[in-house]
């Protein structure tokens, strides 16, 4: 699902340095962003941690998104997906403006 990245209200500040929007860290579920869903061998509260993180990252990175970003980003159903990508597409974007 490759698409230029357009202009959007999520401010990724730092692109390539890893750092994640503040106020999911506030949060204590910044850690969805960066860890895929734990598997089955997982004790059950970090399951249920993770879901919970999980679902509260991809809810407010979606929510961020203009509705053309939207489209292109609901269909992923881990936060880090939609994370990874967006730092991908934006340090693409960031790198090719200082080569123009």
């Amino acid at each position: 699902m490759s698409q230029k990245l357009k202009s959007s209200p999520l401010k990724i500040s730092n692109v390539g340095k890893n750092v994640c929007p503040p106020f999911l860290d506030m949060y204590e579920v910044v850690f969805a962003l960066t860890t895929s869903k734990p598997d089955s061998s997982t004790a059950a509260k970090q399951v249920d941690d993770w879901i919970h993180a999980n679902k509260v990252c991809r809810h407010t990175l979606l929510s961020a998104l203009f509705n053309d970003l939207f489209d292109v980003y609901a269909s992923y159903k881990e936060a880090k997906d939609i994370w990874d990508s967006l730092s991908s597409n934006i340090l693409s974007k960031t790198s090719s403006d200082k080569n123009s």
